[in-house]
């Protein structure tokens, strides 16, 4: 219903704001609520319900995706939403588990990243490894022109030079 009746021109920047702002507004009033005797299964249900509101923010037609400042709780939701972001441009995926656990989110990843044959910019900072280069290397090798993987510890081997050379616009 929401994307049928939302122009094209518009779906981009209401997404991105007015939905994205919402979910994060009624998670922030959420937690306010909760106090030590609040009962734990009836407040995660209630957060796992506004957290599903992000599924309104998937469409094929977006061009930019950039999750950099974006709450964890909806990252995580959006990391097992990629596919349905087919068409992007721009895919910033923000720090995941910030370099602690670099396989935590790299099956969500793999699942997507082949698809991505229009991507020009990808940043996945701590937590890029091998695999998602590959990944990347073999759906987007003509078209990346930005390649950000800040601080990932697991891009160190040769073989990840080799992905990374791969990228023909890399400027």
């Amino acid at each position: 219903f929401f994307h049928e009746h939302i122009p094209a021109l518009l779906l981009e920047s209401f997404i991105k704001n007015s939905v994205l702002v919402g979910v994060c507004e009624a998670l922030i009033s959420k937690k306010q609520t909760w106090t030590p005797s609040y009962d734990k299964r009836k407040f995660s249900l209630e957060m796992n319900a506004i957290v599903k509101f992000c599924n309104i923010m998937v469409h094929p037609a977006r061009r930019a995706l950039d999750l950099a400042s974006v709450p964890h709780v909806i990252c995580t939701r959006l990391y097992g939403c990629l596919k349905g972001f087919e068409g992007l441009h721009t895919l910033i995926l923000g720090s995941g588990s910030g370099g602690w656990v670099p396989e935590a989110y790299a099956d969500k990843f793999l699942k997507a990243l082949p698809q991505f044959d229009k991507l020009q910019k990808f940043s996945l900072k701590y937590d890029c490894t091998e695999v998602v280069l590959k990944a990347l290397s073999g759906s987007c090798r003509n078209t990346l022109r930005v390649l950000d993987v800040e601080r990932s510890l697991q891009v160190k081997s040769q073989t990840c030079v080799d992905h990374i050379l791969s990228f023909k616009n890399l400027v």
